[in-house]
């Protein structure tokens, strides 16, 4: 693990100091080989590589090896995992139709390239591959995703049953967040020697809702907070993202009632509940998307895993360490 972290370090350091002709060359150290095909440290590297910029932004030092080697190692395993499939299509002596292939290059270039040969020549070059090489790529590619479509996807059946247990299990998580329209009055607090005309302030106020005044004109009026100007309009809140003092005055309050004076650390407030939305249990058929989704990726994660399981059974896998040494020389 502390070898690829530093072998990333020591790689993405030479990468930015070669010319730009050779910054693009695969690292010719095995990573591992299935059925008797290599993959290389470069090819990991290759695959890798744009999370790898992000990483560097993200992260430093420790931190950032740490991320490089899980980087790393779930770069390679997904690799391996394709290889797996591969030999096993192999092995069925499966074909890809000519046309499919055709078809997909030909949406590629088109979506990329702006079906230009030029454009996919200039991309190749920047990456060090060549046209057939790319061709090669892409053909394993959709390998890859038919085998998952024949040996996973195509296995996933999920049965009305089964989306009422879920929703039986799930219930209490399946009701909808309660927000509330809201106009608010708020008083900063007092500055040194000025707590006798905050005090009569809100005493004003509360007196003038309890008249019947109309509440968007009282903070229009009294209010220093900065929806004042526009009648204390908060618009639609989610209650569950309010501070918790906030959250207990509101939870009971009906639309058309104002709360209590309620105090906090930061300011003091009043509120009126113009209306209420949300809070209801979804039904059955308004949950079913959701919980057919959460079936289908419990079950894919599980058909999977065992697919998986009975390709590294059924072909030979080795795992090698990469020679640091023979890549970074002496960096």
């Amino acid at each position: 693990m502390q070898k690829y972290a530093l072998f990333l370090i020591l790689l993405l350091s030479s990468l930015t100091r070669l010319p730009a002709q050779h910054r693009a060359q695969p690292v010719d150290g095995f990573a591992a080989e299935v059925d008797g095909k290599i993959i290389t440290v470069g090819d990991v590297i290759e695959r890798v590589r744009p999370a790898l910029a992000q990483l560097s932004r993200e992260y430093k030092g420790a931190a950032l090896a740490e991320k490089q080697s899980e980087l790393f190692d779930d770069g390679l395993e997904k690799l391996v995992e394709q290889n797996l499939m591969i030999a096993q299509f192999n092995k069925m002596e499966a074909q890809l139709p000519a046309s499919a292939v055709r078809e997909r290059k030909d949406s590629i270039m088109r979506e990329r390239f702006d079906n230009s040969e030029d454009t996919l020549m200039r991309a190749l070059r920047k990456v060090g591959k060549t046209t057939q090489e790319w061709e090669d790529e892409l053909r394993e590619q959709m390998i890859s995703q038919s085998m998952v479509q024949q040996f996973v996807r195509a296995k996933i059946h999920v049965s009305p049953r089964e989306i009422r247990e879920a929703y039986e299990e799930k219930k209490a998580e399946l009701q909808q967040d309660t927000e509330l329209k809201l106009r608010s009055i708020s008083f900063r607090p007092a500055p040194k020697g000025g707590e006798q005309e905050r005090l009569a302030k809100i005493q004003n106020t509360m007196r003038a809702l309890a008249e019947g005044r109309d509440f968007a004109e009282t903070a229009i009026e009294f209010s220093e907070g900065p929806k004042a100007e526009q009648g204390g309009d908060e618009g639609w809140i989610n209650i569950d993202r309010l501070p918790e003092e906030l959250k207990r005055a509101l939870e009971d309050t009906e639309p058309g009632e104002i709360t209590r004076l309620i105090e906090t650390p930061v300011q003091t407030y009043i509120f009126k509940v113009e209306d209420r939305r949300g809070g209801e249990t979804q039904t059955l058929a308004e949950a079913q998307p959701l919980l057919q989704r959460e079936i289908e990726e419990e079950k894919y994660k599980e058909i999977y895993e065992v697919w998986m399981q009975g390709l590294y059974d059924q072909f030979q896998v080795r795992m090698f360490n990469p020679d640091i040494s023979a890549v970074t020389g002496d960096l």
